[in-house]
């Protein structure tokens, strides 16, 4: 499989990146949304002659002076896409604030605020600091210790708990919420592939025979098993998949992917290895 190159992109927004603007015909614009390059480079033009109407709402002028003094706030957010995917795979945040004079013969642009993290020392801690916690788990979403962890018997299903987790924190010290907002688990022995979760566009998507539940930033997920995996004589399966993390902390917010994997037993009785044996002979006669 070849992998079609990751895209990179720019949208404009208002402060704090809550609503999305149109990338033209306002008083702030962008001069592309798709850029290739590495470090990303965007370009942000400022239209004066646009201030007075202020179709986007980007500028709030100073009290007493008409049109000729105040500040300009807004919010870009830059992404990066896989069509392989379909999803989006990092995404980071940045809020600009400046203020302006138009009384005097030249534009004066004073106090100007940028507020981003740095591209490379984020990337750098998502990779080394963020994973996901795999279990076989109860009803009450509690993981089983080592020792008490159950293997599956045929008929019976797998309750499996995933969730995010942050292995230390920040320069700061400073800890983030994290989140899964989307995930697929797979279950596979030898040739026999199972996928209970799909990555969806927006979410995951369980098929018909899995339940998928949640509590507090704990998913909890309950599917069967199938019976080939026992017929076929594994005693062991293995978990697999993706799963996508947001996270917010004092530097901004972003989202990375990452793997999950667990094996889990299975319980194989002497009736599988005869039925195994049994359709092992009967193939050698065609």
């Amino acid at each position: 499989m070849v992998c079609s190159p990751i895209k990179r992109f720019v949208e404009l927004y208002d402060f704090d990146c809550k609503n999305k603007k149109e990338s033209s015909g306002l008083e702030v614009t962008l001069e592309t949304s798709e850029y290739i390059s590495s470090p990303s480079i965007y370009d942000i033009l400022i239209h004066t002659e646009k201030f007075e109407e202020a179709p986007g709402s980007f500028v709030t002028f100073t009290p007493g002076t008409g049109a000729s003094k105040g500040s300009v706030q807004f919010c870009t957010r830059v992404y990066t896409y896989s069509d392989d995917l379909d999803l989006v795979v990092f995404s980071r945040d940045a809020n600009f604030k400046y203020n302006f004079d138009l009384t005097v013969n030249e534009y004066v642009v004073s106090g100007l605020d940028n507020e981003e993290e740095d591209a490379d020392e984020f990337e750098s801690d998502l990779s080394s600091s963020f994973g996901v916690e795999t279990c076989q788990c109860s009803s009450d979403f509690t993981c089983y210790s080592t020792d008490e962890t159950p293997t599956i018997n045929q008929n019976d299903s797998l309750e499996l708990c995933i969730k995010g987790t942050i292995t230390d924190t920040n320069e700061d010290g400073d800890t983030s919420s994290i989140d899964i907002s989307n995930f697929s688990v797979q279950l596979s022995a030898g040739d026999i592939v199972y996928d209970a979760v799909m990555l969806g566009t927006d979410t995951w998507e369980e098929n018909t025979l899995t339940l998928v539940t949640e509590e507090g930033d704990m998913k909890r997920i309950s599917t069967p098993v199938l019976a080939q995996f026992f017929t076929e004589g594994h005693s062991n399966m293995n978990i697999g998949g993706q799963a996508f993390l947001n996270f917010v902390d004092s530097r901004g917010k972003a989202e990375t992917v990452t793997s999950l994997s667990l094996v889990v037993g299975l319980s194989v009785n002497d009736k599988n290895v005869c039925f195994q044996r049994l359709i092992r002979g009967a193939r050698s006669f065609f």
